[in-house]
C-alpha cells in the first residue's frame, strides 16, 4: 500500500475521496502535468487552451467543483473526481455546465471553446457515469477516443468521462521521475478506495444464486483439499483445534506443511486485496520460513504472510482438489527444505488472536 493510501485509511470515506481530488489538484499545479492533461482533453475539445493554471475547491454561489483550470480570462475546465458516492445536486442539475457557459459569455464569447466538464471515476464506473450524466444534461452522441469519452451539451460545453487510471496515465506520459512517483502514490490511493468502497448492487446481482452457491462451495473446497492433503501425507495436523473462523466471512482449516503450521483459508479480504484467488495459505509464526521458501508469491499481511492457492479452472471437483493438493505438496517440500537449512524445529502457531484472514 502506498504512503498516501496508508494515510487515507485513517480518515473517513468522504475525506478519502477529498484527499484524492486534492492530490490531483496538487499534481496539476505543475506546468508539465497541466499541459499533459489539457492535451488529453483536447482530444474531444480541440479548442481548449493548453496554457492554464489549476486550483482546487474554488467556491462560488453555484457550488464548489473539485478542480478548476483557468486561462488568462476565465474558467475553461472543471474536474469532478468521484469514487462511489452519488451525484451532488450541482452535478445533477447541470450547475457546472451553466457556470462554464456564463464565464464564456461574459469573458470570451468569441472563443470557440465554451468549456469542458470532466468526470474522473473508477474504471468500473465509467459506463454508469456516462449513462447518468448523459441523462442529466441531454447529451448528444458519445464519441470514444482511447479510454476517454466525450459528448456535447446543448449549451456547447463538452462533457468528458474517463477513469482515474487513464487520467494518471496521461500525466505519467510526461516521463519525469517526480511526476511518475506522485502519480503512482495517487493511483495507490485510488485503488485502495475503490477496493473498499461500497459498490452499488444491481438487481441481477442481488438475485444471483450462482454467486452465493460458489461462495458456499469454497468452504467445502477448503475442507476437501485439507482432507486430501492429510490423507496423501502432504500435510499433517498435530491435534487440537482444526478450524479457524474470523471476521470478514473468513473460514479456514489448520494444517502443517513441511513442519510449519498454517491455515488454508477462504479469505474475502485477501481476495479483494490481491485478486489472485479466494483461497490462501496464511502463515504467522512461520512467516519468515515462508518468505525464504516461497519467495515472491508471499503477500504481506498484518501479522505474517499469505500465499495464494490457485483454484484450477475448467476442472471437475476431484481434479481441482488434486491440483490444489499438488500446490500444497510443492509448498511443503520447499518449507521442509528451508527448515532443514536453518535447523529449525517444527513451527507451531495457535492462531488465537483475531486477524484479517
Amino acid at each position: 500500500m502506498s504512503l498516501l493510501a496508508e494515510l487515507a485509511t485513517r480518515i473517513s470515506d468522504l475525506r478519502r475521496e477529498t484527499t484524492g481530488t486534492e492530490a490531483l489538484g496538487v499534481l496539476l499545479r505543475r506546468p508539465e502535468t497541466a499541459s499533459a492533461l489539457m492535451r488529453a482533453v483536447q482530444q474531444g475539445a480541440p479548442s481548449v487552451p493548453v496554457e492554464v493554471e489549476f486550483s482546487t475547491q474554488v467556491a462560488s454561489a453555484d457550488g464548489r467543483p473539485d478542480v478548476v483550470a483557468r486561462d488568462e480570462q476565465r474558467e475553461v475546465v472543471l474536474i469532478e473526481g468521484k469514487y462511489w458516492f452519488g451525484f451532488t445536486p450541482a452535478q445533477e442539475m447541470g450547475t457546472y455546465l451553466d457556470r462554464l457557459h456564463r464565464a464564456w459569455q461574459s469573458s470570451a464569447p468569441d472563443d470557440p471553446h465554451v468549456g469542458a466538464l470532466v468526470f474522473v471515476v473508477p474504471n468500473r464506473r465509467v459506463l454508469e457515469v456516462k449513462d447518468k450524466v448523459g441523462g442529466f444534461y441531454a447529451l448528444s452522441d458519445w464519441r470514444g477516443i482511447g479510454d476517454w469519452h466525450f459528448a456535447d451539451a446543448p449549451n456547447g460545453v463538452v462533457v468528458a468521462v474517463c477513469s482515474w487510471q487513464q487520467l494518471l496515465a496521461s500525466l505519467m506520459a510526461t516521463g519525469t521521475e517526480d511526476v511518475i512517483a506522485d502519480c503512482r502514490q495517487l493511483l495507490g490511493l485510488v485503488d485502495d478506495v475503490d477496493r473498499h468502497a461500497f459498490v452499488p448492487w444491481s438487481e441481477a446481482q442481488v438475485g444471483d444464486r450462482d454467486t452465493a452457491q460458489r461462495i458456499f462451495q469454497l468452504v467445502g473446497l477448503v475442507e476437501s483439499v485439507r482432507s486430501r492433503a492429510l490423507r496423501d501425507g502432504v500435510a499433517t495436523h498435530a491435534g487440537g483445534r482444526q478450524t479457524s473462523k474470523r471476521h470478514d466471512l473468513s473460514y479456514g482449516k489448520i494444517l502443517t506443511l513441511g513442519g510449519v503450521q498454517a491455515i488454508l483459508v477462504v479469505s474475502p479480504y485477501l481476495w479483494a486485496e490481491h485478486g489472485e484467488t479466494p483461497i490462501w495459505l496464511r502463515f504467522r509464526a512461520g512467516a519468515g520460513l515462508a518468505r525464504e521458501a516461497l519467495g515472491n508469491v508471499c503477500r504481506k499481511t498484518s501479522d505474517g504472510v499469505a500465499v495464494p492457492v490457485p483454484i484450477p479452472t475448467n476442472q471437475t471437483e476431484d481434479d481441482a482438489v488434486a491440483g490444489m493438493v499438488l500446490s500444497l505438496a510443492e509448498a511443503a517440500s520447499k518449507l521442509e527444505e528451508a527448515r532443514r537449512r536453518r535447523a529449525t524445529p517444527p513451527v507451531v502457531d495457535d492462531f488465537d488472536e483475531a486477524d484479517d484472514l
